[in-house]
């Protein structure tokens, strides 16, 4: 929270004397320092630019309306009650944000420990505050529909794998016994081992990346159509990154 009343401070880079807190810079060597990457503290150039930084801070209050009230427009003066917004560095004078003189000057006796922001800004902080809120529930409801997913997923195969313990039983003892079609019942032993390394595998592609309209393989085994699937996608991103 910033008021007016305070001791002007100087910049450390160009020392144009204004309103600026201890050790920090003006607004025009912010932008310098922003536009060509410039980083230099108190020493450097300093002595020779100072003419220059001044008239370019006095140019950039005037274009920038830096010392102008958000509200009315009209320069906040020295010996006027005003405050400076933390978020957008406006001012404000205290009658145009309907301020009384006592709220004020608890504020300036508070000083750095009481961030104040002025009206626009606290919306805007309320609105990312609500995104904020929003996407956090977002995330959650993926996160439990993952979760119910895994669970599915888990029981599939649990149940298949059972089913399978069962096939192998039931073709021990018909190997034993000498009756039935060993190799009839081998196939369908292999079937079912083929759709339980399916469902692991449908496990295992949770979180893999899915590519839209991409024709499906028709291959009848799962290991035919995950090397397919490969090669498809090896040739699209080929494609996109122009190799």
């Amino acid at each position: 929270m910033s008021g007016r009343g305070a001791k002007k401070k100087s910049c450390r880079r160009c020392g144009f004397e204004g309103r600026i807190y201890e050790g920090e810079l003006c607004g025009s060597c912010k932008e310098t320092v922003k536009s060509d990457g410039d980083s230099r503290g108190p020493a450097g150039d300093q002595e020779d630019n100072n003419s220059e930084d001044n008239n370019k801070q006095e140019e950039w209050y005037q274009q920038v309306g830096g010392d102008s009230c958000g509200v009315c427009q009209k320069k906040v003066r020295d010996n006027d009650n005003g405050l400076c917004c933390e978020i957008c560095e406006r001012w404000y004078h205290c009658g145009c944000i309907k301020m009384g003189t006592q709220e004020y000057r608890m504020l300036q006796q508070l000083d750095r420990e009481v961030d104040w922001m002025c009206k626009n800004c606290k919306a805007k902080i309320k609105n990312l505050k609500a995104e904020n809120l929003r996407l956090r529930d977002e995330v959650v409801a993926l996160r439990l529909e993952n979760d119910d997913l895994k669970k599915i997923l888990n029981d599939r195969i649990i149940n298949m794998e059972k089913k399978v313990e069962c096939l192998e039983k039931k073709n021990i003892n018909i190997n034993n016994t000498g009756k039935g079609n060993g190799e009839g019942l081998n196939q369908v032993v292999e079937k079912v081992l083929e759709v339980v390394r399916e469902e692991e595998e449908k496990k295992a592609r949770i979180n893999n990346l899915v590519i839209y309209e991409v024709e499906e393989s028709q291959k009848e085994y799962g290991k035919e159509r995950e090397e397919e699937d490969k090669d498809k996608c090896t040739e699209i991103f080929e494609r996109g990154v122009g190799v």
